[in-house]
């Protein structure tokens, strides 16, 4: 990674799947999105000037926005997408039950 920046500001309302900044590798740049609908209450202003600790740190120094709200009905925890992941790379190798 080498550079992100936001295009919102703190105390701006959000939407789930709005852009609300970028991050950009070597090779491409993708756009971060709103998780749920809410308030953006900031995003990390440590990334802005290195963004190497996304990478180094991201449970802890690395990360990226803060948002304040409900998450939607559909959201699962960490375990839920676990078995998401894992349900898709067993799809990709051909190791699922279901088919």
């Amino acid at each position: 990674m080498v550079e992100a920046d936001f295009e919102v500001t703190p105390g701006q309302t959000v939407t789930e799947g709005q852009v609300i900044g970028w991050i950009e590798g070597m090779k491409a740049a993708s756009e971060m999105y709103s998780v749920m609908d809410g308030l953006f209450v900031e995003g990390n202003p440590d990334i802005l000037t290195d963004i190497e600790r996304v990478r180094k740190d991201p449970y802890g120094t690395g990360w990226l926005f803060t948002l304040e709200g409900s998450p939607p009905a559909s959201a699962v925890d960490a375990r839920g997408y676990e078995m998401i992941l894992d349900e898709t790379i067993d799809r990709i190798q051909g190791d699922y039950p279901g088919e």
